[in-house]
């Protein structure tokens, strides 16, 4: 069973010429590429400049452009952003503003509704709100309801003005009638 193969120190030996011819073949290519691992371990000249030159060259991290360039975008687009805040702020609160106004401008325009017919007149007072001043007027004049450019007795046409803001409305004589003339 072992006739080619003799056994020494628990390894096998090869003794046959064809073994041996594989076996030397195996030891040189494991001989050759150690001698390519050492070759290529070793730096030449121009490695050795690419070493000492990569401590200062690394691509690890962010270089100083970079960190400053991505500031300037963070920056620009924050400006961006707290401007589009501010304006929405600034128009929010001009909307409340002209609520507030129109709050008291309906307030006149139903005390005006609330009279008899014949007192309702114009006139005008101011409001303090939120430490603003506001100027409300209101006009009572008669109006052409039926188009012949003749004004009608019974029916009024109102306008109440708060600063910026002005309602109409038209007023009919408390009979509830509008003469209509053909």
């Amino acid at each position: 069973m072992f006739r080619n193969k003799k056994v020494t120190s628990n390894k096998l030996r090869v003794t046959s010429r064809k073994d041996k011819e594989i076996e030397s073949r195996i030891q040189r290519t494991e001989a050759y590429s150690l001698q390519l691992t050492a070759y290529s371990l070793q730096p030449t000249v121009h490695s050795r400049l690419v070493t000492r030159h990569s401590s200062l060259v690394t691509t690890k991290g962010f270089t100083l452009i970079e960190a400053l360039l991505s500031i300037t975008i963070l920056a620009i687009v924050s400006i961006s952003i707290s401007y589009a805040f501010t304006v929405g702020f600034k128009a929010n609160e001009d909307k409340v503003k002209n609520l507030e106004k129109s709050s008291y401008a309906r307030g006149m325009m139903e005390l005006i509704n609330a009279v008899d017919f014949s007192m309702a007149t114009s006139g005008s007072d101011t409001v303090t709100v939120g430490g603003e001043t506001l100027t409300r007027s209101w006009t009572v004049t008669p109006i052409d309801m039926d188009g012949d450019l003749v004004l009608e007795a019974d029916a009024n046409k109102v306008t109440v003005t708060v600063d910026d803001v002005t309602l109409e409305s038209i007023i009919i004589d408390s009979n509830g009638l509008v003469t209509m003339k053909r």
